[in-house]
């Protein structure tokens, strides 16, 4: 039996785990109210329900003279040959059988780490099948392995059960200093019990193993045999953790979380008692496990609970309050660094402010830097950092910080920004002392807590293996290391980046340009060389570009058609790039005005009312599309699109060096341009020549003006990804790092 229920009995006398209770064992009489399952009968021809009449079913109850009809075999000859007449024997059902219960008092049965000792398990199931042996009608009786105490007499009715519970008590209070073992138990049992009587043994399975199978086989021949083992979960199931074991006053070590000590620890407690449980079915004796927190069981009082940690000792309130002024003064020590640095911040800024009166002035002058740079040695203007002042002040004239100010402009020193650094979260600190909490909390009043267990110190070195328990000091500061870098990333550090001084807003602006056969004329003159119209259109462009910085600008070329090069984009080098490759002829030969005017509504009907403007530029008359000029700034001015129109080419002669230079006449339709620019809101403009086209693109440019700038912002750079990938990384070796063997 296995004694397990589903719930507390009602009225019942709960122990305290750790010994067992007269009145605890007395109160599991209502267990025994529903009798067990019935065993089917070993014979073939056995019935479906056994018969409620116990034992082998028949005793001797007297002799009578022999009539016809009466079994031949059940003849009294004693009798018939001592009167010389045949008798008969007559018999009747057995009423009632012995049940003995053959207690195991080694001591390893005086152990348990859940919810009761091993002993006090064995006591309850011995009281749980002494009920119900009193309940089927039964003598009971009960022994162990000793030769100072006689057995228990099987006696039946409750009395006999009171005396077979006053036994357990006492025999399982604590272990008996005359204990002989299981073996000399069985054979003293082997000797007093008639065939046919029923024998529980309470074991462990540890002394179990000890019995040669052979021996449980002959008991099972001659009596119903049932062997119920006492185990405890931690033999069976140890949780993967380091743990501290006490045998014998020898403290050991066992880290369970090796797979080479579990698979020790498995093969001296588990595969040993699955190899009992299957020799012994094959031998026909019923074994049972009952573990002592069987969910069935868990009605009874567990064992005590531990003290608790609070109030804490009063070294640890010192160590505390220690913690706290460390954490105060370095709370403090932080606070008047960031105040100082926020002090350093204020004064830069006002420094900056006060350089030519504002710092737009200084982004003027690099712009104009850059712009003359371009116009002397074209492609100098992209040089960074020392080799662009070496190329604009070769001598060092300017002082370094002068040099600064005017190369960063209304931007911060990259050093400045380097220097402020803040975190975001920085309460997130206050987790590092957590681990040294729940070391302590864990540790709890007993620093050297070990689990004292009932094993041989040399059975648990065996199972160790070399996987004992030590302290890596190197483990351990990765994982303090780790714990350090985790919560610095968790007050997420930010550093300030360079300040910036975007604007407001800006406008949307689409160039078209000319790139039809007449814009190839060499008419025009630049850096003092004649060059095609073309070019010089792409210089000045370029130049406007220069000044267009907070704007959205796109680029479309049209000949025959009109194509979009870029659409409307802030990344205004792209559009340089675009304005770079673009040649003549790259959208045939003619010229399509109405056709590019449409194009750049459609690409501006999307964005803001109010910034939508198209600057054309041409240089000749429209004489191809599907869209008349007209037509089309009827439709640019019903969806808001204010057109600038610019017409460039000379009136048929050029000078170089003061020489003048023939050229082909190519009539440029200025009425129409100038009608477009009318109906749209725009202007007209004519240039002859390249200064004239400067000079309009100018006034283009204080005409849509850029929108004034917005306040100084500097963004925060995160950087708690750098102690994260810290963390995680201490965290992998501190988990693939040995712990310290001995």
């Amino acid at each position: 039996m296995t004694g397990t229920t589903n719930g507390p009995a009602p009225g019942t006398s709960e122990g305290d785990g750790l010994r067992p209770q007269l009145a605890e064992l007395v109160a599991l009489r209502r267990l025994a109210q529903r009798p067990p399952p019935p065993r089917r009968g070993r014979a073939g021809s056995a019935g479906q329900a056994p018969s409620p009449l116990r034992g082998r079913g028949m005793e001797y109850a007297e002799s009578r003279e022999y009539v016809a009809g009466d079994d031949a075999r059940h003849i009294d000859w004693r009798v018939t040959a001592r009167t010389g007449r045949t008798h008969t024997k007559l018999f009747q059902a057995e009423r009632e059988r012995v049940t003995l219960i053959v207690a195991d008092t080694s001591p390893a049965l005086y152990f348990g780490t859940r919810v009761r000792f091993k002993s006090v398990q064995a006591a309850r199931a011995g009281a749980v099948a002494a009920w119900s042996a009193q309940r089927r009608g039964d003598r009971i009786g009960a022994l162990r392995g000793s030769d100072r105490e006689a057995p228990i007499t099987p006696a039946g009715g409750a009395r006999g059960v009171l005396r077979v519970l006053d036994a357990l008590t006492r025999w399982y209070a604590q272990p008996p200093a005359d204990d002989l073992g299981l073996e000399r138990a069985l054979d003293h049992a082997g000797r007093v019990l008639r065939p046919g009587a029923r024998m529980l043994v309470l074991a462990d399975p540890q002394q179990a193993l000890r019995i040669p199978p052979a021996r449980w086989s002959a008991l099972a021949q001659h009596h119903d045999l049932s062997l119920l083992l006492l185990v405890d979960p931690l033999e069976l199931q140890p949780p993967a953790a380091p743990l501290q074991f006490l045998a014998a006053q020898q403290r050991i070590g066992l880290d369970l979380r090796r797979s080479d000590v579990q698979a020790h620890w498995q093969a001296h407690f588990v595969e040993p008692l699955q190899q009992l449980r299957s020799q012994l079915a094959a031998r026909r004796v019923d074994v049972q496990v009952l573990s002592t927190d069987a969910a069935s069981d868990a009605w009874l009082a567990p064992l005590p609970a531990s003290p608790s940690w609070w109030p804490p000792a009063p070294g640890w309130l010192m160590l505390i309050a220690l913690f706290l002024l460390v954490l105060a003064i370095v709370a403090a020590v932080v606070w008047r660094r960031r105040r100082r640095r926020q002090q350093w911040v204020r004064v830069f800024d006002q420094e900056i402010a006060a350089v030519n009166g504002a710092p737009s002035e200084l982004v003027a002058i690099a712009s104009l830097l850059r712009r003359a740079a371009r116009q002397a040695r074209p492609g100098s203007e992209a040089l960074r950092d020392d080799a662009w002042w070496q190329h604009v002040d070769p001598k060092d004239t300017l002082p370094p910080a002068q040099r600064n100010l005017l190369a960063e402009g209304a931007y911060r020193p990259s050093v400045d920004a380097a220097a402020v650094a803040d975190l975001a979260w920085p309460l997130a600190l206050l987790a590092l002392p957590l681990p040294i909490l729940m070391y302590a909390w864990k540790r709890r009043a007993d620093p050297g807590a070990a689990l004292r267990v009932p094993y041989a110190a040399a059975e648990l070195e065996a199972l160790a293996g070399g996987g004992r328990i030590g302290v890596s000091w190197l483990r351990s500061s990765l994982l303090w290391l780790g714990w350090l870098a985790l919560c610095v990333a968790m007050a997420r550090p930010q550093q300030l980046g360079e300040a910036i001084t975007p604007p407001q807003e800006g406008r949307q602006m689409m160039l078209a340009m000319d790139v039809s056969g007449s814009m190839s004329e060499p008419d025009m003159v630049l850096g003092a060389q004649a060059v095609e119209r073309l070019t010089a259109a792409k210089a000045v462009l370029a130049d406007f570009l220069d000044r267009r910085a907070g704007d959205r600008v796109g680029l479309l070329v049209f000949g025959d058609r009109a194509y979009t090069l870029t659409p409307l984009t802030a990344d205004l080098s792209s559009v340089r790039d675009q304005l770079r490759d673009s040649v003549v002829g790259l959208a045939g030969r003619e010229t399509a005005i109405g056709d590019a005017i449409a194009l750049a509504v459609k690409r501006l009907r999307s964005q803001p009312e109010g910034q939508r403007v198209l600057i054309l530029l041409t240089d000749g008359v429209s004489n191809a599309g599907v869209l008349e000029p007209l037509r089309a700034a009827e439709l640019a001015r019903a969806e808001g699109v204010r057109v600038h129109t610019v017409a460039f080419g000379s009136d048929g002669s050029a000078r170089f060096f003061g020489i003048p230079v023939a050229a082909d006449r190519d009539p440029v339709d200025e009425a129409t341009l100038r009608r477009i620019a009318e109906m749209t809101g725009g202007r007209f403009f004519r240039a002859r020549d390249t200064d004239q086209l400067v000079g309009i693109y100018a006034e283009l440019d204080r005409l849509e003006p850029i929108a004034a700038k917005g306040p100084t912002l500097r963004p925060r750079n995160e950087r708690y990804a750098w102690p994260l990938a810290v963390a995680l990384l201490l965290g992998a070796l501190a988990w693939v790092w040995p712990e310290r063997r001995r």
